[in-house]
C-alpha cells in the first residue's frame, strides 16, 4: 500500500510540474525509453497466468517527427524462463510542436533465450503507437503505448511455424538530450 502512495505521489507532482511543459521532440535529438507491463492471461476456467515485460530503447530524431532506433525487450512468465528480442524500430511523430506528442511506428526483429531443441529463436515484427506528455522544461517525458507483435516461431521437431500474436499497452518514461 505504501508503494501504491509514493507512485500516485510522484505521478501527481510530474503533472503538476508539468503544466509548463514544452515538447521537446526536433531533429537531432536522442531518447532513451524505458517502459514496463504487467499482464494476466486467462484461458476458459485455468489458472490466470502473471507476465511482466521490460523494453528499453535508444532512438535518434532524423527529422522533427521521425525517429530510428534499437529495442531490447525482456520477457518473463510464470513457469518460463525469461527470454527477450532485439528489434529495430521507426516512428513517425504527428504534433511535434505540442506538450503531447502522438507517434506510431514499426518494429522488426529477433527473439533470444528460448529453448533451441524445440524451436528456433523468433522473429518477429509489430506496430505500436501512443503519446508523449512532456513533463516540465527538462528533457522528460511519460508515454502510453499500445503495441500488437506478431511472433515467427519455427518448431524445429515438427518443422512448423508457429504465429503468436501479443498485444496490449506499456507505460514508462522517457529521456531526451
Amino acid at each position: 500500500m505504501n508503494s501504491t502512495r509514493i507512485a500516485a505521489f510522484i505521478i501527481c507532482a510530474a503533472f503538476a510540474m508539468g503544466t509548463d511543459a514544452f515538447a521537446q521532440v526536433k531533429a537531432g535529438l536522442n531518447e532513451i525509453n524505458f517502459t514496463a507491463a504487467l499482464t494476466g492471461t486467462k484461458v476458459d476456467d485455468g489458472d490466470t497466468t502473471t507476465a511482466f515485460t521490460f523494453t528499453g530503447s535508444y532512438g535518434r530524431f532524423l527529422t522533427d517527427r521521425f525517429e530510428v532506433g534499437p529495442q531490447l525487450a525482456f520477457f518473463k512468465s510464470e513457469g518460463v524462463d525469461t527470454f527477450g528480442s532485439i528489434n529495430g524500430f521507426a516512428a513517425y511523430h504527428f504534433a511535434p510542436d505540442s506538450n503531447v506528442v502522438p507517434f506510431a511506428g514499426g518494429q522488426i526483429g529477433t527473439g533470444f533465450g528460448q529453448d533451441t531443441t524445440v524451436t528456433d529463436n523468433p522473429w518477429q515484427f509489430g506496430f505500436f503507437g501512443g503519446i508523449k506528455a512532456f513533463i516540465g522544461e527538462g528533457g522528460g517525458a511519460v508515454t502510453i503505448q499500445p503495441f500488437w507483435t506478431r511472433r515467427l516461431i519455427h518448431e524445429t521437431v515438427f518443422d512448423t511455424t508457429t504465429h503468436i500474436d501479443s498485444f496490449g499497452a506499456t507505460a514508462g518514461i522517457s529521456i531526451f538530450f
